[in-house]
């Protein structure tokens, strides 16, 4: 995966495949702490406890359409490329949360990419999970609450192309306001 942002579409898509109905995605980036840090939550059906330590097993899977699943690898590799590290905590009926971090100046972090294309992209494909989007810099957070979008629409699908795209610009301008570091 090119970029960071893809990352969070796959992880947030195994959420939904595992019956989320409540995601936030959180990014906090510190230019002070010369840190950023990605956690994904759902309220989903967790991993059971025998195959936690396997999910960063690229040779493991329990998809039946592919032999291996590469996601979780791959960014587990990216994070400690850029002296970070990737932490699961789940319970098996509660629920996972996916925390990386990576250092920020590091040469080797991937970029961010398009987070603002895959949060809205995921909010009109999967209008029956509420997903809650914060990104925090050392300049301010900001915050969407999908539940919120819906209820504004009065009806109207978040999928809607101009829709989307009205969303993807508000996102992207009021992440320029944070001054964020790609």
């Amino acid at each position: 995966m090119k970029d960071l942002s893809l990352h969070i579409l796959d992880i947030a898509e195994n959420s939904i495949r595992g019956k989320a109905t409540q995601l936030a995605i959180e990014i906090v980036q510190s230019r002070t702490n010369d840190m950023l840090t990605i956690k994904i939550a759902d309220n989903g059906t967790g991993i059971p406890a025998d195959r936690l330590e396997t999910v960063t097993d690229p040779f493991y899977t329990t998809r039946t359409t592919r032999k291996m699943g590469l996601g979780l690898p791959l960014l587990q590799m990216n994070a400690e490329m850029a002296d970070g590290s990737l932490t699961i905590n789940s319970t098996e009926g509660v629920g996972t949360k996916v925390i990386v971090n990576f250092r920020l100046s590091h040469l080797n972090r991937q970029p961010l990419g398009d987070v603002a294309g895959v949060v809205v992209g995921l909010a009109a494909s999967y209008e029956n999970v509420n997903l809650t989007f914060n990104f925090e810099t050392d300049k301010g957070t900001y915050q969407l609450i999908s539940h919120d979008i819906k209820t504004i629409l009065d009806g109207h699908p978040m999928s809607d192309p101009q829709i989307m795209e009205a969303l993807s610009e508000m996102i992207r301008e009021n992440l320029k306001d944070l001054e964020i570091t790609q």
